[in-house]
């Protein structure tokens, strides 16, 4: 099972899942998910193959995206605090080229989640397949945004609603 999450929530509809408690967006089931290879921020290869079968909170991030990226961050580490066992929690970079190693660790230190996810980054081409339409949200008071896109299985994409 995939968990998604990403810094453009505008525009998008929320309910209360009533067999699950869960508060958010609702899945298709079997949705279909492509599968990648990105690099952490130890520098070690991660595909999303490897976790098969497991439930994992994937997100969409950026280091320099503001308070949208951090409150996310902190919501996904309030998760994992309330969870009985940890999940697997793997943020893709929305924008490679700011997300570097030393601002990816001052991040994952400042929302605390320092060993406990795995950010993942790589080039716009490794990216493509993960985030096909970037669409640019302008976060309030600052010129910082983050990039955020919607993927059919087709492998057709369309923007991100609310864009």
């Amino acid at each position: 099972m995939l968990l998604g999450a990403g810094a453009c929530g505008a525009g998008s509809t929320s309910h209360r899942a009533a067999t699950s408690g869960f508060d958010g967006a609702a899945l298709p089931a079997n949705l279909p998910v492509r599968d990648f290879t990105l690099t952490d921020q130890s520098g070690r290869p991660v595909s999303l193959a490897a976790y098969h079968g497991q439930v994992v909170i994937l997100a969409f991030l950026s280091t320099s995206c503001g308070a949208a990226c951090t409150l996310i961050a902190q919501q996904i580490r309030g998760a994992l605090d309330e969870l009985p066992r940890p999940v697997p929690v793997l943020l893709v970079s929305a924008d490679p080229s700011a997300d570097t190693g030393a601002r990816i660790k001052r991040f994952l230190a400042s929302v605390g989640l320092s060993g406990r996810v795995r950010y993942l980054t790589g080039s716009l081409a490794a990216l493509q397949p993960v985030t096909v339409t970037p669409v640019r949200v302008a976060a309030p008071a600052s010129n910082a945004s983050a990039k955020c896109a919607s993927t059919h299985s087709s492998g057709k994409s369309s923007p991100a609603r609310g864009s």
